[in-house]
């Protein structure tokens, strides 16, 4: 096997986007409204965690949803963006502001024995 097949290498962008519509998980009146107790180590369930944006993906106008970082459930600044496509414009223009190249990064992998 050569070594260039061992090696993946993938291009990273940067996407500015501006949806309409996004909840914000880590707002504590949100999950008092939805009755949402033991959060955010609750969303370390994953049947919890799919069940509430399952939920909001379809009883409400979300696009998105603002939610803690699994590994830094203690840091709200820490955080990640959920985005439902099928509920975002098609024309991509609409919400997303501006893409740049912000590095690559390069996977080696382990060749089969």
């Amino acid at each position: 096997m050569a070594l260039a097949e061992l090696v993946l290498e993938r291009r990273l962008f940067r996407l500015e986007i501006a949806p309409d519509y996004i909840l914000d998980l880590r707002a504590q009146a949100l999950i008092q409204e939805l009755s949402i107790a033991g959060a955010p180590a609750c969303f370390l369930d994953r049947s919890v965690a799919r069940a509430v944006a399952g939920f909001l993906r379809a009883t409400t106008l979300a696009q998105g949803l603002l939610v803690p970082s699994v590994a830094f459930l203690d840091d709200p600044l820490r955080f990640l963006l959920v985005c439902f496509l099928e509920k975002l414009p098609t024309e991509s223009e609409r919400w997303i502001r501006s893409v740049t190249v912000d590095g690559n990064f390069r996977l080696t992998r382990q060749p089969p024995d």
